[in-house]
């Protein structure tokens, strides 16, 4: 059975544990960026952001109506940076736990991914003291 920190990887073209995101340095410091694999509605959204040393991925769907939480390219945090915000129905989550912490899904989460930054400097999916998954 997928133990719940993992049903991410049950998504319609969920990349693989080790897929490399891109250069960590692509991702701008108390910012975040989107990252897709596929193609269409049925691609696999997911969004990651940096905050100093504090990094955390989201798979890009807010658990109050399964829409995704940009309306613009890379645009998740609030006005202050302080917390993600849903473009669609205003909802605030914590940025280092995705708890929803004001709106209509006040107490759900958006689901974590696990990554981490590579010897290369890369950014991978996955948990950096883990062999990638067949």
């Amino acid at each position: 059975m997928t133990p719940l920190a993992d049903y991410w990887r049950l998504r319609p073209r969920a990349p693989d544990s080790g897929a490399i995101l891109g250069p960590v340095h692509d991702l701008p410091n108390d910012g975040a960026r989107e990252y897709a694999f596929g193609r269409g509605p049925s691609a696999f959204r997911m969004f990651v952001v940096r905050r100093g040393t504090l990094l955390r991925a989201y798979l890009n769907l807010c658990p109050h109506f399964s829409l995704p939480l940009n309306q613009e390219p890379d645009r998740f945090l609030s006005p202050d940076g302080e917390t993600l915000l849903c473009s669609q129905h205003f909802a605030e989550f914590d940025i280092a736990s995705g708890r929803c912490i004001a709106g209509a899904c006040l107490g759900s989460h958006l689901d974590a991914i696990p990554v981490h930054i590579d010897k290369d400097r890369n950014l991978r999916i996955g948990r950096g003291d883990q062999a990638p998954r067949p």
